[in-house]
């Protein structure tokens, strides 16, 4: 679930100066010492895509639209959300396998319980009844708030994902069902030698050994880039007064 907020300064000592996938693919190929035509796997920690497809719709007013419509209409605006970022992938060369969440880690129950908490469901869903039973007394943009609370992923919106992946076969060269968070089945990937960098905004990949962790990408192909040889030769040595962490 990755580093605290008030530690976030830690992941930003990982940063590589990699600023595009070009320059990320060019920093494998070399670190792998593979020939040009090297296409690097970079698994996709499916569950941040979605969230930020959902909580993020005033990217693609679809989302929204479709995720509401009555009478419900499938969510095909998140799985373009996803194609268009493994399209991007796809032009720098790097092939894509999506990595999705499993079951609840039951170590983790009382965070898991915590976080659901944090968010009265029922209570929006009354809340947005009502908006609906009084138009007249709320406007647009409350009705928008409250829709935007209510955005969470479902089974269906993961359906459409998943097709509309199998449909491109060429562009998305596997799809893995983690048996709990896709942290530790993203290393179990690379240890395989399966993949060679992640898509996650989750800080614990670097900590856990990804190699290279992408923790931010734009359509226009830039990036950020946190590398784990920076983190055991740079980042602890500096902070911890050694020669070199221990790998």
């Amino acid at each position: 679930m990755g580093v605290k907020s008030d530690q976030q300064w830690f992941t930003q000592l990982c940063l590589l100066d990699k600023t595009t996938l070009k320059e990320l693919r060019l920093e494998i190929i070399r670190t792998l010492n593979e020939d040009k035509s090297y296409r690097p796997v970079i698994a996709v920690d499916a569950s941040v895509w979605l969230r930020r497809a959902l909580k993020n719709p005033r990217d693609d007013s679809n989302v929204l639209s479709q995720y509401h419509a009555k009478p419900p209409v499938p969510v095909t605006a998140v799985a373009d959300y996803f194609m268009a970022r493994i399209r991007l992938l796809n032009r720098y060369m790097f092939r894509v396998v999506l990595v999705f969440d499993g079951q609840r880690h039951p170590l983790k129950d009382d965070e898991y319980d915590i976080r659901k908490s944090q968010v009265d469901l029922e209570s929006l869903k009354q809340q947005l009844q009502q908006m609906f039973d009084d138009p007249d007394s709320y406007g647009i943009s409350s009705v928008l708030a409250i829709q935007k609370q209510l955005m969470i992923p479902r089974q269906d919106i993961l359906h459409e994902v998943i097709c509309a992946a199998k449909k491109h076969k060429t562009d998305v060269v596997g799809l893995v069902g983690s048996p709990y968070e896709t942290d530790t089945q993203v290393v179990a990937l690379q240890k395989q030698g399966i993949i060679d960098a992640a898509i996650t905004t989750d800080s614990d990949f670097t900590a856990l050994g990804v190699k290279y962790v992408v923790s931010e990408m734009t359509l226009e192909g830039k990036v950020n880039v946190r590398s784990y040889q920076k983190l055991t030769t740079q980042v602890l040595p500096n902070l911890f007064g050694v020669e070199e962490a221990v790998d």
